[in-house]
Order: C-alpha cells, then sequence, then structure tokens
C-alpha cells in the first residue's frame, strides 16, 4: 500500500506494515516490527517536518483491541464460521495460520483473546 505524507510517497509494504481498517474499508490503526518502524520513521524525518504531527489540539482516544475486533466482526464464533467455512479442522486451521490445535479451540470458546496476530493471520486468509 501506498500512502502520502507531507507531498513524499511511501510504500509501506516495504516497513511490513499491517493496517487495520474498519468496516468502510478505513484505516484505523497500523502496525509495524519494531526494526521496520525506527527504518520508516527515519525516512519520515528525511522529508518531512514532524512539527506537523505535534498538534495539541486532537484529542485521541485509545480503543482496546478486543473492541475494535468486535467491531469488526471478528468474534470466536466467526473465527469458527470461517474455519468450517473453508473445511478445516481445528488442527489444519491452527497448522495453517501458525497456531497449535488447543489455541485454536481456546479462541473459538472465547477462552483466548483474538489478538493482533491472530486478526491478521486470518486476514492473511482473506477473511
Amino acid at each position: 500500500m501506498k500512502m502520502k505524507i507531507m507531498e513524499q510517497e511511501f510504500n509501506f509494504d516495504e516497513y511490513r506494515a499491517v493496517f487495520l481498517k474498519d468496516k468502510d474499508e478505513k484505516i484505523i490503526s497500523v502496525s509495524f516490527p519494531i526494526e521496520a518502524f525506527y527504518e520508516f520513521v527515519e525516512d519520515l524525518e528525511d522529508t518531512a517536518d514532524l512539527r506537523a504531527y505535534e498538534d495539541e489540539g486532537v484529542n485521541r482516544k485509545t480503543v482496546p483491541h478486543e473492541d475494535v475486533v468486535k467491531e469488526l466482526g471478528l468474534t470466536p464464533e466467526r473465527i469458527k464460521e470461517i474455519r468450517k467455512d473453508i473445511g478445516l479442522t481445528q488442527a489444519e486451521f491452527g497448522e495453517k495460520i501458525g497456531y497449535a490445535s488447543g489455541t485454536i479451540r481456546n479462541i473459538e470458546t472465547g477462552q483466548n483473546k483474538i489478538t493482533p496476530r491472530v486478526q491478521r493471520a486470518i486476514e492473511s486468509l482473506g477473511y
């Protein structure tokens, strides 16, 4: 994904950025591996006046990840539905997204939280 910041275009794929979008495809969060984040900040400092980001008048609110996941419709029930839709057992589904079958069982029953990593893994399947 390419994005313009301060008239400079950045290719976020190069930074291995992951975007969390709402139902309307509006970007609500971006995350980077830590080393890629530092690369991005260095590149940004080379091209932008960072004072533009110092806006004390902006009221920022942190929303718990669980609330975002629920808003996007990724619930334990939805994960189970996705797994069944693609015809996989918990073990097969877990292997496909990098988790043990017990972890998948715990996610589907609500015993484990749906972490950002789980969410990204499921999104990588096209859901």
